[in-house]
């Protein structure tokens, strides 16, 4: 009995460890079921980005883009307030909507419009049937789609819409066969695919689309290739065909007296100049023998010839020639292997060739050839010695050369020239001094020049030009002051510039200027638009507002519609944004610039209306938002600029009337507020600039007067104690502090380029380099930079602060050409920048410092197209936050919208398309509290906003193997 009293225990004992593993099952299974549940909503319900409010509800309305001439008409994409981005046009000097093709405010969003024989062809989307091709004759009836491609909603995303003799053809995805070569004549049967060259559902994405004698070449990818090739096509299948199956990289079409050249590399003998013959592609010359390239560039013909830049290996970079058969260098400018031509563009007037060069002895200067070694030669020593004139903007008027250059008295002004020293002359100082007026996007109308210009008087503005002083004048000051209008997509036919301007009254609107009449109206009546976060800058900068963190604090730039630009700020809720203070009473607004936080205190520049542009501060309540110091009594105005904290004092660079532009110091304080030192004696102007805290120590570059160029410079905030570091020519560009450490960029005694190092008491050149302008960037002790050299082109960089340390990360693009790294960031030990390199456009990259650790994390834009801006100044377009990175990018089908990623091509995805469609967003200005990012972006209803996107906190992770057991039962006895 005891035996079976045992056995039944045990069996009993048993039976409840059963129960009980099953138990702890069931109710194991029954607690991951709703924490699955949980993460599914979590999931589900994941957050987005969110419009933080609508600071300007006045519907939206802007300008003039993509002018198009059809005849009689004008065609151009417009966006009155009330119908979004629609197609408009102009006519007898009226402008009107073609065709709300999308009714409401989203708008059919226009693009790529093309003239082919008379007619307008277009891509919009008109609700229904996606993105596909239209066309209009210029009346309502007239504007219908061409042909549903792919049918129904999906989008066939027609692109490069090109006239050849007649017909269109285009790239369009019929969803299908993938994105292909298409042509049509206006009709639904008479709009087919060419041929579907990648097989099957890939895409071959045509572009790059050029009309030589009546033939299409362009390059595409084939099902048998991850190349893109170069093709020809007459309009039919048959007549499509590639004409080299060895050539990759291929750019820079350009059509020669019927013959077609173009750049390519056959994996044999580099990156060289080819031609079209017949139905093949054949190599000019191998300029850079073997595998090397010459990378030729800057492709322009003149009496039949072919003039290009290639470098040979042996004398850099210089001016070539050919007729397609013989090639010959033209003259080597600058003896030895530096090369003279490193940028710019060439224009041929005349049967002249001017450009820009260098000799080794007179700097960046005008030059001209007329093909032979002994009519190759300086037109003028603009600015003598070897500083260079640094010209650009080279347009043709009437036979007469028209560009912008520097000198040293009037800075960069508007030049013209014949060809002789004597003949090129400055055409007028627009704005008195040094700082210069800056003509940009010279444009040729009908025989008199209109360009773009600041007077410092009245902003940057519309002006034209007959050659001399006195008939160069601003056609209006349509920004009425010192604001700009911001002229831009300058459009002339007939004798009639048209152009996009903006006023406080108006906003964006079309203009015209009509040179026989000399006049300037507003052409478009649009109702006031809607773009709340503007920078209004009277010197120009009126692209997006500015965004600053203070505290757990936003604090912003906007314009409401009624109080013009002011400062604003926010806590991420619609009661807690708010405009801090109306300081330039009314509707101009007091245009706040360089927001900057010095311990908790908002200093930023502002003007009242009354003291002019003075430095102000502000605790973010009305009262406390006030002016610091009026260092230019009245009117008249400091400027204050390069703002910058060292703890906790600020300084920055103003103007007064006895000491010109010098280093001052302020703790917020009237009395506290004063300058620094008289760096450049009497009225001078030392400039002061990139001023930058080195462990809490003052840098920065200033002049001590006479012709001396900028040097280096420290100070402790004290007259005494505010010295020259060392006499070196200091680069115009950002410098950046690690540790104790100050790098930057300067010319030693032999105008040598180079990256320097300085701890205020010992400063050394590092390495002789060119390093580009652009911002470094400091990631564990090391220092990340683009930088340029002969063999691989301008490319990611890295230093330790030593010579041997100095070093190229990778070169992205192979052999000369450039990567271009640009928009660096530091997330948590991992670099991120954008860059290019031989199959891809502006891509999202990353880098651990070593070679094999810099990949490109995805194509996010396929192929040659880039997804991402590149972006000189780097402007908060990359964010990183709790090692994820957020940025702007364009897949090509939903516009430049918010991106995040977590350095991987799957942890790589579009966080919101706030503009539907493939409207740009164009968020920017990324900046972040502990739980929110903010950004500025525009969407059709509101205008550009601030948005707000949550962002956690970096925690723990869930560790599952410790919370298992205790729900399961697992592991009991």
């Amino acid at each position: 009995m005891k035996i079976l009293w045992v056995q039944s225990s045990r069996l009993s004992g048993m039976g409840e460890k059963i129960i009980q593993r099953v138990f702890y099952q069931t109710v194991a299974n029954f607690v991951i079921m709703l924490l699955c549940i949980f993460l599914f909503f979590q999931v589900s319900n994941a957050a987005e980005p969110n419009l933080v409010k609508d600071i300007n509800q006045l519907p939206v309305a802007t300008g003039g883009y993509s002018f198009t001439k059809v005849g009689s008409i004008i065609f151009y994409i417009g966006n009155d307030g009330q119908h979004g981005y629609e197609l408009w046009r102009i006519e007898n000097g009226q402008a009107s909507i073609v065709k709300d093709i999308t009714p409401g405010r989203n708008g059919s969003q226009p693009q790529f419009l093309t003239n082919v024989n008379g007619t307008l062809y277009f891509v919009a989307d008109d609700g229904l049937h996606g993105q596909e091709l239209w066309k209009s004759d210029g009346t309502e009836n007239g504007t219908l789609m061409v042909r549903d491609i792919n049918s129904g909603s999906d989008s066939s995303r027609p692109n490069a819409l090109f006239d050849v003799d007649g017909k269109l053809f285009f790239a369009a995805d019929d969803g299908t066969n993938g994105k292909e070569l298409w042509i049509s004549d206006g009709t639904v049967d008479g709009t087919e695919m060419v041929k579907n060259i990648s097989n099957g559902s890939g895409d071959s994405n045509p572009e790059l689309l050029k009309n030589v004698g009546g033939t299409l070449y362009f390059t595409a990818y084939d099902s048998g290739s991850s190349r893109r090739l170069i093709w020809k096509s007459d309009g039919t299948e048959s007549g499509t065909s590639v004409l080299n199956q060895d050539l990759t990289d291929i750019g820079l079409l350009t059509d020669i007296n019927g013959v077609l050249y173009f750049v390519a590399d056959d994996g044999t003998y580099g990156k060289e100049l080819w031609r079209v013959d017949g139905d093949n592609a054949v190599m000019v010359s191998d300029i850079n023998a073997d595998a090397n390239s010459s990378s030729p560039t800057n492709l322009t013909g003149m009496n039949g010839s072919l003039y290009f830049t290639a470098d040979d290996g042996t004398n850099g970079r210089e001016l070539w020639k050919t007729d397609g058969t013989t090639t010959a260098l033209v003259k080597d400018i600058n003896p030895g292997s530096a090369g003279s031509i490193t940028w710019g563009s060439m224009i041929n007037v005349n049967n002249n060739l001017f450009f820009g060069a260098y000799d080794g002895t007179h700097g960046f200067e005008l030059w001209k050839s007329d093909g032979t070694e002994q009519g190759t030669q300086l037109v003028r020593d603009i600015v003598s010695g070897s500083s260079g004139s640094n010209l650009g903007n080279l347009t043709n008027v009437n036979g007469v050369l028209y560009f912008q250059a520097w000198d040293e008295t009037a800075g960069r002004e508007l030049w013209k020239s014949n060809g002789t020293e004597a003949t090129t002359l400055m055409v007028k100082d627009v704005r008195p001094g040094i700082d210069g007026s800056g003509p940009e996007s010279l444009e040729n109308m009908n025989g008199t020049l209109c360009f773009l210009a600041d007077d410092g008087e009245h902003g940057n503005e519309v002006w034209t030009s007959d050659g001399t002083a006195n008939g160069t004048y601003m056609v209006k000051d349509i920004y009425t002051g010192m604001e700009s209008s911001e002229p831009e997509n300058l459009f002339s036919t007939d004798g009639i510039l048209y152009f996009k301007a903006y006023d406080p009254v108006n906003r964006g609107q079309v203009w015209k200027f009509d040179s026989a009449e000399g006049s300037t109206v507003m052409v478009s009546n649009y109702i006031p638009s809607t773009q709340s976060l503007r920078k209004t800058d009277p010197y120009g900068d009126v692209e997006h507002g500015e965004v600053v963190q203070v505290g757990q604090i936003i604090y912003f730039t906007a314009d409401d519609g009624i109080h013009g630009t002011e400062l604003w700020k926010s806590d991420g809720t619609v009661a807690g944004t708010k405009i801090v203070r109306d300081i330039a009473a009314g509707d101009r607004g007091s245009n706040p610039r360089f927001l900057t936080d010095v311990n908790g205190v908002l200093f930023f520049r502002a003007n009242d209306g009354i003291t002019g542009r003075e430095l102000w501060r502000s605790d973010g309540t009305e009262a406390g938002t006030k002016i610091v110091k009026d260092i230019v009594p009245g009117a008249d105005e400091s400027e204050p600029s390069f703002l910058t904290n060292v703890n906790g004092i600020l300084y920055f660079s103003a103007y007064d009337d006895t000491n010109g532009r010098e280093l001052w110091r302020s703790d917020g304080t009237e009395a506290g507020t004063k300058i620094v030192k008289d760096i450049a004696p009497g009225s001078d102007y030392s400039e002061p600039s990139f001023l930058t805290n080195v462990n809490g120590e003052l840098f920065f570059r200033a002049e001590s007067g006479g012709s001396k160029s900028a040097t280096l410079w420290k100070s402790d905030g004290t007259e005494n104690g505010t010295l020259e570091v060392k006499d070196i020519e200091v680069m115009y560009a950002p410098m950046v502090s690690i540790g104790n450490v100050l790098y930057f960029r300067a010319f030693d005694d032999t105008d040598t380029l180079g990256l320097w190092r300085s701890d205020g008491n010992s400063t050394s050149k590092i390495k002789d380099m060119e390093v580009l302008g652009m911002p470094m960037v400091p990631m564990d002790n090391v220092l990340y930079f683009a930088a340029y050299d002969d063999t691989n082109g301008v490319e990611l960089w890295r230093s330790n602060g030593t010579d041997n340390g100095t070093t190229m990360v990778k070169d992205i693009n192979p052999g000369v050409s450039d990567s271009i790294p640009n928009s660096l960031v530091n997330a948590h030990g991992v670099l991120y920048f954008a860059a290019t390199d031989d199959t891809h456009g502006f891509e999202l990259w990353r880098s651990n410092g070593t070679e094999a650790g810099t990949v490109r994390v995805k194509d996010i834009n396929p192929g040659q197209n880039s997804s991402m801006m590149f972006d000189w100044d780097n402007q908060n377009k990359i964010k990183s936050i709790n090692g994820i990175v957020f940025f702007a990018a364009d897949d090509g089908e939903h516009g430049v919208e918010v991106w995040q990623s977590d350095g991987t091509e799957s942890g790589t995805t579009i966080v919101r398309d706030i503009y539907p469609g493939t409207g740009p967003a164009n968020p920017n200005s990324f900046v972040n509290t502990d739980s929110k990012l903010f950004f500025l972006a525009t969407d059709p209803l509101h205008g550009e906003e601030l948005w707000s996107y949550p962002v956690e906190k970096s925690k723990k992770k869930f560790s599952w193997p410790m919370f298992l057991p205790a729900i399961t039962g697992a592991g009991t006895k």
